[in-house]
C-alpha cells in the first residue's frame, strides 16, 4: 500500500464523487488504475504485507 501521508509534493484531498485524490493546488490526480512507479519500504513476513512509495518521475525538459 501507498500511504497518503507518503505523498508530499502537495496536500491530496479524496474526490468521492470521482473516487480519486486530487492535490489541492498542483491539482494532480491519483484514481484507481493509475500505472504508478514504486519502491518497497517496509515489509512485514509475518503479516504478509508490504509498504510502498511512489517514486517520483522526472518531468521532461521543453525545448
Amino acid at each position: 500500500m501507498v500511504s497518503v501521508s507518503s505523498l508530499d509534493d502537495d496536500f491530496y484531498i479524496f474526490d468521492e464523487k470521482n473516487y480519486c485524490l486530487v492535490g489541492r493546488h498542483s491539482h494532480r490526480k491519483f484514481q484507481l488504475g493509475d500505472e504508478v512507479k514504486v519502491e518497497i519500504i517496509r515489509a512485514n513476513l509475518e503479516k504478509k504485507q508490504l509498504d510502498f512509495r511512489l517514486i517520483k518521475e522526472k518531468q521532461k525538459s521543453r525545448k
